[in-house]
């Protein structure tokens, strides 16, 4: 996989501790598409992340993974029963909040290709 568009770097603070987390999303080229991955790192008691450490990792097929205002979400394509891949008709939405340093679902749900 090769990344194919990088996003720019953001702070938010994911997990609701009071201390920002560095977001880094990225498109990777596949070739069937491509996944975007958003990977969340913390530093320790100081705000120097040169030694931050990979906190989590979220990522969509064709899709997105991406931090909106209090949530995580992802968005994964996917075919019903009767589609081939390459006709994937919809995708699947999975919204996430971090609670104790585990990410939970909040929500799932299913929504027409966002690429079409």
């Amino acid at each position: 996989d090769t990344i194919q568009h990088l996003y720019e770097p953001r702070f938010a603070d994911v997990d609701f501790d009071s201390v920002d987390e560095l977001l880094i999303r990225y498109n990777l080229s596949k070739g069937d598409g491509y996944t975007q991955e958003m990977r969340i790192y913390k530093h320790g008691d100081t705000n120097d992340f040169c030694s931050a450490s990979l906190f989590k990792t979220f990522a969509g097929d064709n899709g997105y993974a991406d931090f909106m205002i209090d949530t995580i979400k992802t968005a994964n394509q996917m075919s019903k029963d009767d589609e081939g891949w390459l006709a994937s008709s919809q995708h699947e939405i999975i919204t996430y909040t971090i609670e104790n340093k585990i990410a939970k679902v909040l929500l799932t749900r299913k929504i027409p290709n966002i690429n079409w």
